[in-house]
């Protein structure tokens, strides 16, 4: 097996390996197709980019609420279904990162958090009635909590944050 992999990589090192033609057309067409630094971009791009990352800074907090909301219904109604697949501990360390990463590309994280926070504590509070709606609610905040911080991660990306929200697993 090791001698067909060692013969398989012969032939291909040459073709797509560094000096090949392959590998520099490849490097050159990922140079075009990286979008212009924060330093190029037009002022209304980049307050575009900050208004579409504080709503996803906004709805993380709402999310954050719903995962808190959910996980003390699975405990007052004793009802392990209702628990999220995020955990409370993992979100909140989460959205702590997410807050850091805000703040260096100069999101209003307070203003963000005064707006959302209402909403998110009645919402919290709404989540914790058994009912068959609150408990497909509940079921599905992990898949949102995780959609919202990958939004979130693009916007900041694309006002040139170097930050990881999410914590690496591997």
């Amino acid at each position: 097996m090791t001698s067909n992999l060692a013969a398989v990589a012969a032939l291909l090192l040459p073709l797509v390996g560094p000096g090949s033609d392959l590998h520099a057309r490849a490097a050159a067409e990922h140079a075009r197709a990286q979008p212009p630094s924060i330093e190029t971009r037009r002022p209304e791009d980049i307050e575009g980019w900050k208004r579409e990352a504080e709503g996803h800074l906004k709805f993380l907090y709402a999310v954050y609420f719903a995962i808190k909301g959910c996980t003390e219904a699975s405990v007052e109604l004793a009802r392990e279904e209702y628990r999220p697949s995020v955990n409370l501990d993992e979100a909140r360390a989460t959205v702590m990162r997410a807050e850091a990463a805000s703040r260096k590309v100069g999101l209003d994280v307070d203003g963000a958090w005064q707006q959302a926070s209402p909403i998110g504590q009645i919402t919290a509070e709404s989540l914790k009635a058994d009912t068959p709606v609150n408990l497909d609610r509940c079921r599905r905040t992990g898949r949102y909590f995780k959609n919202i911080v990958s939004q979130l991660q693009l916007a900041l990306t694309e006002l040139g944050s170097q930050e990881a929200i999410f914590q690496r697993d591997f």
